[in-house]
């Protein structure tokens, strides 16, 4: 589920105050990328607005261990439909997990 208080503004771009957001999330890509997913957002973005979003997989309550591997994102706002309060938004780039050929627990073993 999005939660507003943890995206931020990253930094601006150029003259004209393009400003790319930062987002963190335990939610998986698909969740992020469904259609409701940036609800709330309508009023602080506008299209063309990128998002990068961190996506740190939530722990296993038994092991302590990640359920998958972190990745990040590259998101674009397309749309944004202030009546209704909805965002769209597109993947640009998924920069996948550190080493996609490797889970975490198998990047542990090796090292």
């Amino acid at each position: 589920m999005f939660r507003i208080n943890d995206f931020r503004p990253a930094f601006e771009l150029g003259p004209h105050s393009v400003t790319v957001w930062g987002y963190c999330t335990a939610d998986p890509l698909e969740q992020v990328l469904s259609r409701n997913y940036f609800l709330s957002l309508s009023s602080h973005v506008e299209p063309g607005a990128l998002i990068y979003v961190h996506i740190r997989p939530a722990l296993d309550f038994f092991t302590r261990e990640p359920k998958g591997d972190p990745r990040t994102v590259l998101l674009m706002v397309c749309e944004v439909d202030r009546r209704r309060g909805e965002t769209y938004v597109r993947l640009v780039q998924d920069f996948g997990p550190p080493n996609p050929d490797a889970s975490t627990r198998e990047r542990k073993r090796a090292a």
